[in-house]
């Protein structure tokens, strides 16, 4: 075979290895188990549709289905489902159920979560736990500190309400 020739496959088997770098659909697995990020299954830029078990750190790009962590968690776009651990930094929207110590939503939160420590922009739902932080609230805080920033009370003891954003 010529020099041309192996060239040509050299660069035929890197497109097919490496893809072209330019458009790729986004990857949806229904697994993954992390030690560490990135030591884990699935590369952090991957949504997974199923189960997701992170020993000590888990990242992925987007959650649906029941997100298990022993320490913690990060997804950079959205969660839909369960999830719980001691610390979880979801960067999108998240609805469902947020189980963990320290919850952190840095979108809109739909459902309830319950922990220690409980933030979201606009909450539509429950914050149960010792401290509940919302930009806007549309549903209850109960602990022991509540704050809703865009409410028209925004820090009240115990229990803390609002009907409307």
């Amino acid at each position: 075979m010529k020099k041309s020739g192996y060239l040509f496959l050299l660069v035929a088997l890197c497109m097919v290895l490496f893809g072209s770098g330019n458009v790729q659909a986004e990857e949806v697995k229904p697994f993954d188990l992390a030690l560490w990020s990135p030591c884990q299954i699935q590369t952090p830029k991957t949504s997974i549709e199923g189960l997701r078990i992170s020993l000590f750190y888990g990242e992925s790009k987007n959650v649906t289905g029941v997100d298990l962590s022993l320490i913690a968690s990060t997804i950079k776009g959205n969660f839909k489902g369960y999830g719980n651990g001691l610390f979880k930094i979801v960067d999108g929207n998240a609805s469902g159920w947020l189980d963990c110590g320290i919850n952190i939503v840095k979108g809109d939160m739909v459902g309830l979560q319950t922990g220690l420590y409980n933030s979201a922009n606009k909450i539509h739902g429950v914050q149960l736990g010792l401290i509940n932080m919302a930009e806007a609230l549309k549903g209850v805080q109960i602990g022991l500190l509540n704050f809703n920033r865009t409410g028209k009370i925004y820090f009240f003891p115990i229990i803390n309400f609002s009907s409307s954003f």
